[in-house]
């Protein structure tokens, strides 16, 4: 299964293994902390 975010110009972000999420704006506040809770591994229920 991959992640995707499509924008409507028709490019995308793929959401690689090492980082198994998408965050749109600002990364300095989330992505540390998504960093260390989420791992390519993470059960979708659980994420």
């Amino acid at each position: 299964m991959r992640l995707f975010q499509i924008y409507a110009a028709g490019n995308f972000i793929e959401a690689p293994p090492d980082t198994p999420f998408l965050q749109i704006g600002e990364t300095k506040y989330g992505k540390p902390i998504l960093d260390r809770a989420l791992s390519y591994d993470t059960d979708l229920r659980d994420a």
